[in-house]
């Protein structure tokens, strides 16, 4: 708020409360200053200008790379693609300030982006290239994995500061590297526990998201559901998929719906909500009625319960051209 609001909201205070409010609003106002203060000093501890990282400028081109990788990350797990344009991720960031230049290439299996500096930056400033690459589901079996993929991503820094486009990352075997004269970024540490925290909370939806995606990739390829190894569970046939110190994970299936879910933990860390996914098989719609009978499409939602439990959430309902949330939770997707 700046000084002439604060005195107009201060003016029209002692107007309505007249002279017996004064001295309390003196020492709201003394307040008011002591808060800012304190605010400008701590700015520094929240974005500090390491001297490994070459001030702030160079700090906010390494953090606005890893947010549009991350950005990205979400993006392809919704859309099962890329996008080569900035704005369309929604995070905010602009194409170009003072210290750097942003855009992005993407193709097929992966997205470059990069944080260019500018030669008209008040010190000169190394230069970032951050990556994401599609790469094999690597928990699942090999028949599934040709269709269920995941996303890796890095951070490349220029070796010295440089105007020029940073040789691009690579993803073989596994294995990610930066290119030539670059090397990889080490995350700041208030960096690394938030995206822990993150990671944390949203592990079992973005778990339960890959998942329904992948099975409708592999329905349009194979015509049938994937699923492992088939064991009973209370509610029917069920298969047991994986288990973190957070969920646990399974898959019911019939000959038209798949259902996925991720149970909180009861040891989990802090209480987490559950999610259940699911893939219904239906009548393609785009085509002619006689076609429609032997055509099939996919249906897929995502649900979130409403509150945090440990407990197997309702199963979303399809009916009537309409995918429905179970009662208790409520959709993502």
């Amino acid at each position: 708020m700046s000084i002439y609001f604060r005195a107009k909201w201060l003016q029209f205070l002692f107007k309505k409360h007249k002279i017996e409010g004064i001295a309390f609003y003196l020492r709201l106002l003394v307040l008011m200053v002591i808060f800012g203060v304190l605010a400008v000093i701590a700015l520094p501890m929240v974005f500090p200008e390491e001297r490994i990282c070459g001030g702030k400028g160079r700090l906010y081109g390494q953090i606005y790379i890893g947010v549009m990788n991350k950005a990205q990350q979400y993006y392809y797990l919704e859309n099962g693609a890329f996008v080569d344009s900035i704005p369309k991720l929604g995070t905010g960031i602009k194409t170009e300030n003072k210290n750097y230049e942003y855009f992005a290439r993407a193709t097929k299996t992966a997205v470059f982006h990069y944080a260019i500096a500018q030669k008209t930056a008040s010190d000169p400033l190394k230069s970032y290239v951050g990556a994401v690459f599609i790469v094999p589901t690597s928990k699942v079996g090999k028949k599934a994995a040709k269709n269920n993929k995941e996303t890796l991503a890095i951070i490349c820094v220029t070796d010295t500061p440089t105007s020029q486009i940073p040789a691009e990352p690579t993803y073989q075997k596994g294995v990610l590297a930066c290119g030539s004269n670059t090397q990889a970024l080490e995350v700041p540490e208030f960096m690394r526990i938030e995206e822990e925290k993150r990671r944390r909370r949203d592990e079992g939806k973005l778990n339960i998201l890959s998942k329904i995606k992948g099975q409708q990739a592999f329905y349009l390829e194979s015509g049938i559901f994937f699923a492992p190894t088939m064991s009973k569970l209370g509610m029917g046939v069920t298969d047991i998929t994986g288990e973190t110190t957070n969920y646990e994970y399974s898959v019911r299936r019939t000959k038209t719906e798949l259902f996925n879910y991720a149970i909180a933990q009861k040891t989990a860390s802090k209480p987490l909500k559950s999610y259940v996914g699911a893939v219904f098989i239906v009548p393609a719609s785009k085509i002619d009625k006689k076609a429609a009978k032997n055509n099939k499409e996919t249906l897929a939602i995502l649900c979130e319960t409403d509150t945090p439990t440990n407990q197997l959430p309702a199963e979303p309902t399809y009916k009537n051209g309409v995918v429905t949330c179970g009662s208790n939770t409520h959709p993502l997707l």
